[in-house]
């Protein structure tokens, strides 16, 4: 781990403030004052149009063109951007010459029986258009049972295996869940596992049976090497684009360990639209916190791994690994290794090689570990179940841990700037819904590891984060109770750690949440629209949402704003609060950024009752969600209930902006 050091910020970020200030300086008035815009133009930012002041030093709000349902023009607000087209469903339509309207004619109306979607140059095959918009979107994913807790009180790697799919596509999606039953580098031996059909804007559960990466047999659990190399990926296929969630294990009831990833596309974690070319990986994770050692002080007794999850998807992908921890072997292909080795195997479709520590805290943790590979491969980082946050020891341990994973993001699609937002105080909502627990801000722990050398870090937080650098591969954990902004002079990945129930002084009788593990997607992928999912396992749902304070949110159509309301039937409360400014590429002035923590789902607690009697569902908004701006916003998704909790972007662009 790398500390904040003020000094050296002070040499790394002179350069930017010099070019920052070059940059500015070439647009300025005889005065020397300087100008951001030329005086009295409009100009627009999303669809809200802006108005140059007379000085040119700034720009004034004249209209949300959306509160009309117009776009913005150069011209002002218009019903379209003249003589620009734009696909409603499956035609093509013109705007006329003065942004009035649309010409009754489309250009083209495409066929939706033959899977054809309308794109801004005709008609296009739904798959390829979503390979060539690299996101979350996709018609090829792979999902992994990773591995998960077993201990006295229960094993959650038995619990149900499921993989949740949505359609965003005006398309039926059929999907077909294959696995190999063959051994790795054996001929495969693909069979189907079962076949789905998906209607436009629907929802399906995929329920899977387990299969174990870290070499137990089949119908065993934890009875493996902990690090193995088998076969046991799931790959699915659909016919049109869809987005994915694997959920390890699908319900809450009567488990204590368990986490969801949002799985992405092989489309979009390669180089090329044809999913041939293998992106590089820096890993974000976090350390094993129950081990077993020979120092009385950190010896838990059993352990509960880091894992570091490899899937192949291609034919003879040749892969390297860099590691940043110490791994246990298997007894067979994967010998035991150090920290700062590099391990290479070639591996096929389905094929997964699971890593996994051995050791307890810092010297336990894959974060900065590098993954190479010839041909896309997914890759999935996480812990059977970790404390968060890190004990140093047992003594100052506190109750308890959770299965934590994520899919990570190529360092291709890495940004530079960041809005990092808080989860909702647990304890807040508890009291909120009846529950007598003392309601307080929580503290929450963020990862910020850079992929460059050198790499300056600015933050709007107290000065002991405000700077610092960090070196290729290091990392800063900012432990926070607020909402913040990064900005980095080189791409950076972030992760974000929620506390133990314990942590945060939740009793356990109460439904409290553990530890969770969110990727972070930077500003420069964020979108303006998302299909997201929030599950009906579990008591709590939020979301968690960054946007430019001009913009204008929409979830399921109703504007975000600050306050509860109970539209469409079901209740939905909102906080509107401001979280600071950022630069945006391109831009010459910063951009404020806003947050909007919602909640969906409202349970009752009766603490008359015993646990889990003491729960009762209360007015719950769970399933298919859309969220829609007029400018590029963030999703998070975030969940808990006794025991355990969920958390993964809502959705996010994976464009490749980061080549090195």
């Amino acid at each position: 781990m790398s500390s904040p050091r003020g000094l050296r910020i002070a040499t790394v970020l002179l350069p930017v403030a010099v070019l920052a200030a070059a940059a500015i300086g070439a647009c300025t008035d005889s005065s020397g004052d300087p100008k951001v815009c030329e005086p009295g133009e409009t100009t627009c930012r999303g669809d809200t149009a802006l108005r140059c002041t007379d000085d040119g030093t700034g720009l004034v709000v004249v209209k949300d063109c959306t509160v009309d349902n117009q776009v913005c023009t150069k011209n002002g607000c218009k019903t379209c951007q003249p003589d620009a087209t734009q696909c409603f469903g499956e035609k093509l339509l013109k705007c006329n010459g003065d942004g009035s309207g649309y010409l009754a004619e489309p250009l083209f109306t495409c066929d939706l029986k033959k899977g054809e979607v309308c794109d801004s140059g005709g008609c296009t095959n739904a798959c390829e258009l979503a390979r060539k918009n690299k996101s979350y979107v996709g018609c090829e994913y792979w999902a992994v049972d990773l591995d998960n807790a077993v201990v006295q009180i229960g094993a959650a790697a038995a619990q149900q295996f499921a993989v949740v799919v949505s359609n965003p596509s005006p398309l039926t999606a059929e999907v077909t869940v294959t696995q190999n039953d063959a051994k790795p580098g054996e001929t495969p031996i693909i069979t189907e596992v079962t076949k789905r059909t998906v209607a436009p804007n629907a929802l399906e559960v995929i329920l899977l049976p387990a299969r174990e990466v870290d070499g137990s047999p089949p119908g065993e659990f934890d009875t493996g090497t902990g690090t193995a190399w088998t076969a046991n990926a799931y790959k699915l296929s659909s016919s049109v684009p869809l987005i994915a969630y694997q959920f390890n294990p699908l319900s809450n009831a009567g488990v204590f360990s368990n986490d969801a990833s949002l799985l992405l596309p092989v489309s979009a974690v390669s180089l090329d639209s044809a999913g041939t070319q293998g992106a590089p990986y820096l890993v974000m994770g976090w350390p094993q916190t129950i081990a077993t050692t020979s120092d009385p002080s950190t010896n838990f007794g059993s352990d509960l791994r880091a894992f570091l999850t490899i899937v192949g998807t291609r034919e003879e992908t040749e892969v390297k690994i860099k590691l940043s921890t110490a791994i246990i072997g298997d007894n067979d292909k994967i010998k035991a290794a150090n920290k700062g080795e590099t391990l290479s195997f070639t591996i096929g479709p389905y094929e997964v090689l699971n890593l996994e520590t051995g050791g307890f805290g810092r010297d336990a943790d894959f974060t900065g570990t590098r993954v190479e590979s010839s041909k896309p491969v997914i890759v999935f980082s996480g812990s059977e179940a970790s404390d968060v946050p890190d004990p140093p020891d047992l003594t100052v341990r506190r109750c308890c841990a959770d299965h934590i994973e994520q899919q990570l993001y190529p360092t291709t699609t890495l940004g530079r700037t960041f809005i990092a937002l808080k989860t909702p105080s647990r304890t807040k909502a508890l009291k909120a819904a009846g529950a007598q627990v003392e309601p307080k801000e929580e503290m929450e722990y963020f990862r910020i590891l850079a992929a460059g050398e050198f790499t300056a870090v600015t933050t709007n937080l107290p000065e002991q984060y405000e700077n610092f650098t960090i070196g290729a591969g290091e990392f800063v954990r900012l432990d926070v109770k607020q909402d913040f902004t990064i900005q980095a002079t080189d791409a950076i990945i972030v992760g974000q750690f929620v506390a133990g129930q314990q942590e945060v002084g939740i009793p356990s009788t109460l439904p409290g949440g553990d530890p969770s593990f969110i990727l972070l997607p930077p500003v420069e992928q964020f979108r303006t629209d998302y299909l997201f999912l929030t599950p009906d396992k579990y008591a709590f749902d939020f979301i968690l949402v960054a946007a430019p304070k001009d913009a204008t949110v929409r979830l399921d159509n109703r504007l975000l704003g600050n306050g509860c309301d109970s539209g469409q039937g079901k209740k939905l409360c909102c906080e509107k609060s401001t979280v600071g400014k950022v630069l945006l590429a391109g831009d010459k002035i910063e951009t404020e950024f806003v947050a909007y923590k919602c909640q969906l789902s409202f349970p009752e607690v009766d603490e008359t009752l015993i646990p889990p009697r003491n729960l009762a569902p209360g007015s719950q908004n769970d399933g298919v969600h859309r969220l829609r701006a007029n400018r590029p916003i963030g999703l998070v998704v975030y969940g808990f209930d006794a025991y355990v909790s969920y958390g993964y972007p809502g959705g996010t662009d994976l464009e490749i902006i980061n080549i090195k």
